[in-house]
Parts: structure tokens; C-alpha cells; sequence
């Protein structure tokens, strides 16, 4: 099983992934070769018989480690099977039995998968991330707005955290230019999603441009310390109780797509998901724990409130619109937003904004709720995505 001893293809493949990503397929990789010594296999059977004898001996082992019952053992057995297939990759379709077994295994299991986060509680933890920014100075400051304009990328750009954290400037391609030409970013690392939210777009160019500027990645600390400011956040709102993780975004992403009435195919495409098959049983999954969330009455209103008064802060302000050209904004007419110069004072400065046009004319955008706004937001086109080809 050595590396030394894997073809030249697959020590190509090998050297695309990341350490992090390696270390768990080679611990699955000898997970397989204890089993097989277990049972005096040589390691060759996986290297060299039938797609049909690899399928029902990696069957067994799934079962195998099935029967251990530790919490980690999906885990190492998943791994194992994507390890084979880094090897023989010409098995990928042809191992049936084997991941057939694996998602009975998942279904068994639903409390492990990472909660989904509503689209309600992505604008609470962005508004809470721009207030702590607000009190902040320097890095900090600069630390806490790029993670609220993350948190949106994640969300509606379907990211896993490993991918946002490797972005850099030249991995964006933004809005309106030569290139693209349309209302919509591309981000671009081994594969490409696209986002369509206005907000998303506009916190993106600020993010992406900025970052040009310093030569720095989009995310310039850890991954720690994401994950550090995203507990803190949740802790702030009461909502720790719910177990959310920065891997929370991709999947209230994809069900926020899902009931905004996106076709599953498309979400698949944007996902970057290998198959359909696979990205239904991730959608049950991820409905099933939403269904399950819940709040206390006290967070709930502390939410409500939270999202009534500072939900203007999920547009870009006017002090950083100011360093992102105009070419790579998306604008929309709904809001009335009055200029600012230091923008040191938010919440003053939008008292007498108000609702433009549309069922909600007229009225003080304060005392609009999010879902308010959610809804009519459906009725302008920078925000009409569903019916959009993602090559368009």
C-alpha cells in the first residue's frame, strides 16, 4: 500500500489534494490493509482483481468497520473507499454495493451530519459580525467585516470552508467585467460556482478588491481563528445550542436554493457535487436537521430585534462602495440609503431611509422585517437567479 509503490496517475491525483485531505485517506488506506491482513488478503486483490470482487471486499469492510462502532469509523471507512478509487479510479462507478452500504450507514446516523443554516439566521450572524466591526479598530475591524462578507460567499456561493480559505483575489472574477460581462461573480479554485446575490456580489468586490491591494488571501488569518469568531458570534445571538460550523453555510445554501424552487440539477452544478444521487440524500439530510432546530422564545425575539434594527447593514455602505468601481457592483432600487462620509455612525444615518417602490412602498425601512424584505427582493431582477443558466 506505500505511496512509493502507487502508479505515476495516481501520485498525480495524490499531489492535487491537500495535506489535510491526504492524511484522511491514507488513514482510511490502512484502516483497508489491517482489515485485509486480518483476514489474509494481500493488498494486490484491491490493485488488480474485478471491479465486482474490490466492490464486494470493500463492502465487507465497510460492514467490518460498521460493527466497531466507533464515532469515527464512517468516517475512516468513507476514506478507505475514496482512497481505492484515488488508486483505480476507472472503479468510481462500478463500486455499488460498497457506497450503497455507506449511505444506509449515514441514514442511520443523521445527528452526525452538520446542521443547515437558515437564511434567517446568515443575515443575524452578518449584522452581528458588521456590529462587533463597528466597535473594533485595525485588524480586528478589517477581520470581522471580511468574515461577514465570507459567511455570504459561503452561503450563497455553496463553499466548503477549505475552499474559502484558500481564496485570493485571482480566484474571483467579478461582475461586469470584460470577461463576464452579466450581474453575477465567478469564483474559480479546481472547479466554478457562481453567485447571483446582490449583497453577496457587492461585500465579494469590496472583499476581492481590497485584498489586491494587500496581496493578501480573502481570509488573511486561520481557519482557527474563522471558527473562534464564528462561536463567538453564535454565542452572542444564544444560538450555540444548535451546533452551526462554518460547514453549516453550504448546506443552508443548498436549501435555501431548493426553496427558493432552484432545480436540484443546477444546485448540483453550482455545488459541485459529483452526482445527483448523492446531493439528494445531502438535501434530506440537511431538511431533516432544520426541521430539528429550535430556538428558545428569548433568542427568537433577541433575533427578531437584532434583524429590525441593523438589517441595512447587509448592503454595502456607502464609505466602501466608494472603493469598489461601479462596473463591479450590482444595484438595486429598493432602498433609499442616505450618503455618508465616515459612515462612524450607522444606524443614525438610515432613521428616515425608506422603501422605494414595490408592496412596500412608502415604508421606514427599520420596520421592515428580513422576511419582509426577503420577499420582495424576488420582485427585482438582480435578485431573480432561479431561472438563470449558469453559463449566462
Amino acid at each position: 500500500m506505500a505511496e512509493s509503490a502507487a502508479p505515476l496517475g495516481a501520485k498525480l491525483r495524490w499531489s492535487k489534494f491537500s495535506g489535510a485531505y491526504r492524511q484522511r485517506l491514507t488513514e482510511g488506506g490502512l484502516a483497508l490493509d489491517l482489515f485485509l491482513r486480518r483476514h489474509k488478503a494481500p493488498w494486490r486483490l484491491v490493485e488488480t482483481e474485478s471491479s465486482q470482487t474490490v466492490d464486494e471486499l470493500l463492502e465487507s469492510f465497510v460492514k467490518d468497520m460498521h460493527a466497531l462502532g466507533k464515532s469515527s469509523s464512517l468516517r475512516v471507512a468513507k476514506h478507505a473507499v475514496l482512497f481505492v478509487q484515488c488508486i483505480r479510479p476507472r472503479l468510481k462507478r462500478h463500486l455499488g454495493a460498497t457506497w450503497s452500504a455507506i449511505r444506509s450507514w449515514e441514514e442511520q446516523k443523521p445527528s452526525g451530519f452538520r446542521p443547515p443554516l437558515p437564511v434567517a439566521l446568515l443575515a443575524a450572524l452578518v449584522c452581528q459580525a458588521r456590529k462587533f466591526a463597528e466597535k473594533e479598530v485595525d485588524r480586528q475591524r478589517d477581520l470581522w467585516f471580511r468574515l461577514s462578507a465570507l459567511l455570504m460567499l459561503g452561503f450563497f456561493g455553496l463553499l466548503r470552508p477549505g475552499e474559502m480559505f484558500k481564496l485570493h483575489s485571482r480566484h474571483v472574477t467579478l461582475p461586469n467585467s470584460l470577461s463576464l460581462g452579466g450581474p453575477f461573480a465567478v469564483v474559480m479554485l479546481e472547479q466554478f460556482t457562481v453567485v447571483h446575490h446582490p449583497d453577496a456580489i457587492n461585500w465579494l468586490s469590496w472583499l476581492t478588491l481590497t485584498s489586491v491591494k494587500t496581496r493578501k488571501a480573502l481570509w488573511p488569518s486561520s481557519p482557527n481563528k474563522f471558527r473562534v469568531m464564528f462561536k463567538e458570534l453564535c454565542e452572542k445571538l444564544g444560538i450555540n445550542g444548535m451546533k452551526l460550523s462554518p460547514a453549516s453555510l453550504r448546506a443552508g445554501g443548498a436549501t435555501w436554493m431548493m426553496d427558493e424552487g432552484m432545480e436540484i440539477s443546477k444546485i448540483r452544478f453550482l455545488g459541485r457535487w459529483s452526482n445527483l444521487r448523492s446531493l439528494e440524500h445531502y438535501l434530506q439530510v440537511a431538511r431533516a436537521q432544520q426541521i430539528a432546530l429550535t430556538l428558545e422564545p428569548e433568542a427568537v425575539r433577541r433575533l427578531r430585534s437584532l434583524l429590525l434594527k441593523f438589517s441595512f447593514m447587509l448592503t454595502l455602505p456607502e464609505h466602501f462602495a466608494a472603493l469598489v468601481p461601479k462596473e463591479h457592483r450590482v444595484t438595486s432600487e429598493v432602498i433609499e440609503i442616505p450618503s455618508s462620509e465616515s459612515g462612524a455612525n450607522w444606524q443614525a444615518q438610515f432613521k428616515k431611509a425608506v422603501v422605494l417602490g414595490g408592496s412596500l412602498k412608502g415604508a421606514p425601512y427599520l420596520e421592515v422585517s428580513w422576511e419582509d424584505l426577503r420577499k420582495a427582493a424576488k420582485n427585482y431582477k438582480a435578485d431573480d437567479c432561479a431561472g438563470a443558466s449558469p453559463s449566462s
